[in-house]
């Protein structure tokens, strides 16, 4: 199945496309970033990857199960077939984005994509790791119409490598015939942004008509200001992917019976309204550092690690897959809170590491290297890890905030 996504040389190729950028933002354009913010987009699109190729199954199987149930149409051309797929994907995409934005319960898993202050292409990434099998339904009508699952999911590909660059600060605008049929950059940043005359506007992906027939379009004549009307704090992923629903249902069984739908099932603005949370006291310290460096490199060793699992998911008993899964979150959710300044146990980093060493051995035997190589590059990887740790809790050595300003 793995081999269907082709999901496993896609990761470090596209973060390599986003450091690209950063790299371009920093010493050609002067454009002011937060490092960490970046990096936690991509530890959330790591996630992202991981967490799909889980769900790929359910995808796939749906959308087979309906098509082969039922379907209006055969469509002898492939060229047919293709055209609808791309178009009614397109439409499927604009009615799930919009549910996501609209329905409460659907935004508890799109959120994660909006809590970014800053635009650029590691935004792309920053995705909701269960968002996808809530709106799924969505595009199940394609299916119905009977556009074969190989165009489907090829037009499905196509359409979000489009957006993963629709989410670049490099480039605005498209000329302006172009403009008014194509998803611009531009456009897909008004998207993002908090300021009123954007919230619930432009959610097309590829074609802007959808947006300009349902009454969602809105002209990108203002600069927007990214983010949340209320703010997400903090750099730890699993956090930034499960807090929403967990105020939800903090406050779901307290409400009468109508209440109670209009949580789930209302608009975002019911929410805000209606629930009385405690303030977000948050304190996200000056992290040292050390410490910052130390999550980078760590996040690095996971992204290789991950992209290995991906590209050999079918091969690799689900008992290890799911353990696996389970490291995965707590690690991330481990460097994300090193990165708002907390300093951890020497024996939980050690702990941490020693499973880490454990995730190499279902590999073995699968990997283009010798089994001997792999355990000695994880073995390294372990050691070198623990050392810098150590030095860094030694050290504890308190530099300024890490951020790229020129």
């Amino acid at each position: 199945m793995a081999k269907i996504i082709g999901f496993g040389g896609g990761l470090p190729f596209f973060f390599c496309i986003i450091l690209c950028e950063l790299l371009v933002l920093k010493y050609v354009k002067k454009k002011p970033f937060s490092l960490p913010l970046a990096l936690t987009n991509l530890q959330i699109g790591i996630g992202f990857f991981l967490f799909k190729l889980l769900f790929f199954g359910f995808y796939y199987y749906a959308y087979l199960f309906v098509y082969h149930l039922y379907h209006f149409f055969d469509f002898s051309s492939i060229y047919v077939d293709f055209a609808l797929a791309f178009i009614l994907y397109d439409l499927g995409f604009y009615w799930g984005h919009r549910f996501g934005h609209e329905v409460n319960f659907f935004w508890g898993g799109h959120v994660t994509h909006h809590q970014s202050e800053e635009y650029n292409l590691s935004v792309a990434y920053r995705l909701t790791w269960i968002g996808g099998p809530l709106v799924y339904f969505a595009f199940l009508p394609v299916a119905l119409i009977g556009v074969s699952p190989k165009c489907f999911f090829l037009a499905a590909s196509i359409n979000s490598i489009y957006q993963f660059f629709m989410h670049t600060s490099l480039v605005k605008r498209y000329p302006s015939f172009l403009e008014w049929i194509f998803v611009s950059p531009l456009f897909h940043s008004t998207h993002h942004g908090k300021n009123e005359h954007y919230i619930d506007k432009n959610y097309g992906s590829f074609f802007t008509i959808w947006d300009r027939m349902f009454g969602t379009y809105a002209s990108t004549d203002i600069v927007p200001v990214f983010g949340l009307p209320k703010a997400f704090k903090g750099y730890d992923p699993v956090k930034a992917n499960f807090y929403y629903f967990g105020e939800i249902f903090a406050n779901v069984f307290r409400m009468r019976p109508l209440n109670r739908l209009k949580l789930l099932f209302g608009k975002p603005s019911f929410h805000e309204s209606s629930l009385k949370t405690d303030e977000d006291k948050t304190d996200i310290k000056r992290p040292i550092s050390s410490l910052f460096y130390y999550a980078v490199f760590q996040t690095v060793f996971i992204m290789i690690v991950t992209s290995i699992y991906v590209h050999y998911f079918s091969e690799i008993k689900h008992i290890y897959t799911f353990l696996y899964l389970i490291w995965f979150t707590y690690s991330l959710s481990h460097l994300g809170r090193m990165m708002e300044g907390r300093r951890f146990p020497v024996i939980w980093e050690m702990l941490r590491l020693l499973v880490f060493l454990c995730t190499i051995f279902p590999l073995v035997g699968m990997v283009a290297c010798s089994d001997t190589t792999l355990l000695y590059l994880g073995g390294f990887a372990f050691l070198f890890s623990l050392i810098h740790y150590l030095f860094i809790i030694k050290a504890s050595v308190k530099v300024a905030w890490v951020r790229y300003v020129s």
